[in-house]
């Protein structure tokens, strides 16, 4: 596992160190902690609004989180390309406190972000719950949120132009196939209103991979893997 990163907003005054954990210390924590309700109206303004005008992609995104930290964790290989997992270390007001985040991508969309905390007495493990204003608020998850895909962006600016390993990567769901090849950050859309465009997007498939040089570490896929750096 790479070293852990740690983000500090001044504004806030929260400072992060997300660890990267494996699929098996992720299912442990999962076990005790509780998902809380997923921001959906930030999550949009963020695709329709702040990645297009940073332009800010899928390929690019997977480049900056594989080099940051390493390979990615288990994902649903039909509706995924890739999920990345953490335990978040928050420090607020001289308080520290333990949050979970699954950053996972879904039908070819930029990655979802999906916080989780330890259950209150009398809340269910099974059922979303809302955030903890004294904690971690909606607003602080939001600043959170922003916090690593700046950071993901600004790395990917400054390490493009010494990146040279060629990959691609399948959502299979989302009719995509987006990687990296001859100098080209290339993010596939491939149409899919019948069945011969499903015969084409199959065909794709395999003709990527059978690209000898594609074939490379980041192409890798991972379905219930303990992928630890």
């Amino acid at each position: 596992m790479k070293n852990p990163l740690t983000l500090s907003n001044s504004k806030t005054n929260i400072s992060i160190v997300f660890h990267k954990l494996s699929d098996s210390e992720w299912y442990e924590l999962q076990k005790k902690y509780v998902p809380i309700y997923e921001d959906w109206d930030f999550l949009m303004f963020l695709d329709f609004h702040h990645y297009k005008k940073s332009n800010f992609n899928l390929a690019k995104m997977y480049v900056a989180l594989f080099s940051v930290f390493g390979d990615h964790n288990g994902y649903d290989d039909y509706k995924s390309s890739f999920s990345y997992r953490f335990k978040l270390s928050i420090k607020k007001q001289d308080k520290t406190y333990t949050y979970g985040l699954n950053m996972h991508e879904m039908k070819g969309n930029m990655p979802y972000f999906s916080y989780y905390r330890e259950p209150r007495e009398g809340e269910s493990v099974n059922t979303y719950q809302n955030p903890i204003n004294e904690e971690f608020s909606k607003e602080d998850m939001r600043h959170c949120t922003l916090m690593l895909i700046a950071y993901l962006e600004g790395f990917f600016i400054s390490y493009k132009t010494y990146f040279n390993q060629p990959f691609y990567r399948i959502n299979r769901a989302g009719y995509l196939i987006y990687g990296y090849d001859k100098d080209d950050f290339f993010v596939n859309q491939y149409p899919y209103e019948n069945d011969e465009d499903y015969e084409h997007f199959q065909k794709e498939i395999e003709r990527f991979k059978n690209i000898k040089h594609l074939q490379t570490d980041m192409s890798k896929g991972s379905w219930g893997s303990d992928n630890k750096e």
